[in-house]
């Protein structure tokens, strides 16, 4: 956190204008690295709000509000997400795994995983969305849970 503070004034010094980028990370920071889900919230919101297209940031801030258990609200945020930005994969694998474990809505999770793998496969590896992409515990155990499917018969791919 420090860093990035020191990061941000340096940004501040050359640029006139705070990093999202900076925000973003210090988001990771306070909500994998430390646990603080609603500090993550205020710096993925902060970010969003310093660069509206950001979209990471965005994405983040619906993944931390589910996590936070504000379940209805994330996924809003990600479907609203998901129709301004449809080529992101992120949401829609997100989607995939809120859908299958919490809505029962099977059929729209299979369907929206074959786009995923489409678009990014590495979401088809859990071990890549926890530790490289690091989703929020909540939705890596729920992504696990679909892909688990596959390792019992499923004919997804």
């Amino acid at each position: 956190l420090h860093e990035y503070h020191r990061s941000n004034e340096c940004s501040l010094a050359l640029y006139g204008v705070p990093d999202p980028v900076v925000f973003n990370n210090r988001g990771n920071v306070y909500g994998l690295g430390m646990g603080d889900w609603p500090r993550a919230i205020e710096s993925f919101h902060r970010a969003a709000l310093l660069s509206r297209e950001y979209v990471f940031a965005r994405a983040n801030e619906a993944l931390a509000t589910y996590q936070l258990g504000k379940r209805a609200e994330g996924k809003r945020m990600m479907e609203t997400l998901l129709r301004k930005y449809p080529d992101f994969p992120d949401l829609r694998a997100a989607l995939v795994a809120v859908y299958w474990s919490e809505d029962g809505r099977q059929g729209d999770a299979e369907t929206n995983w074959l786009t995923v793998l489409e678009q990014d496969s590495r979401y088809n590896d859990i071990k890549w969305v926890r530790s490289i992409r690091r989703w929020p515990p909540m939705l890596v155990t729920e992504l696990n849970n679909f892909l688990s499917l596959r390792e019992h018969g499923s004919t997804l791919h």
